[in-house]
């Protein structure tokens, strides 16, 4: 099974005050990822969920643990949890970890991107000090 959770910030019109935190999460089995196309898939079975109370992350845990048995997790299922390395996001990753046989905790593609984006732009730096 596959659990991704990710966060955001929603922008809210009300004076003094910036926004508001949303935490969202999806769980998935892999074997319902179907090839649209040559470059789409799609995920044809999934259960998402989301939260933006500022309760401990209570909720939103509740919530998650709640849409991967709906999706089929067991003691016995494998996990897989997907995040963008924020903590309040492997928080709720964690909280399945007593509740399947294994949970192996990734973080998501765009955000090794950035950090391979990061090291990337240092190496240059270093190879060339005066472009800076």
């Amino acid at each position: 099974m596959i659990v991704q959770v990710d966060g955001g910030h929603i922008p809210v019109k009300q004076k003094g005050k910036r926004s508001f935190e949303a935490l969202s999460a999806i769980a998935y089995q892999p074997d319902n990822i179907k090839q649209v196309d040559q470059n789409h898939r799609q995920i044809t079975n999934k259960t998402c969920v989301v939260s933006t109370l500022n309760d401990e992350l209570d909720t939103i845990k509740s919530f998650v643990l709640n849409a991967a048995h709906k999706q089929g997790m067991t003691e016995q299922t494998r996990v897989t949890g997907l995040a963008d390395g924020a903590n309040n996001c492997w928080s709720v990753v964690l909280s399945l970890k007593s509740h399947c046989l294994d949970l192996e905790c990734i973080l998501d593609w765009f955000h090794i991107g950035q950090k391979f984006q990061n090291v990337k732009n240092l190496v240059n730096l270093l190879r060339n000090p005066w472009i800076a």
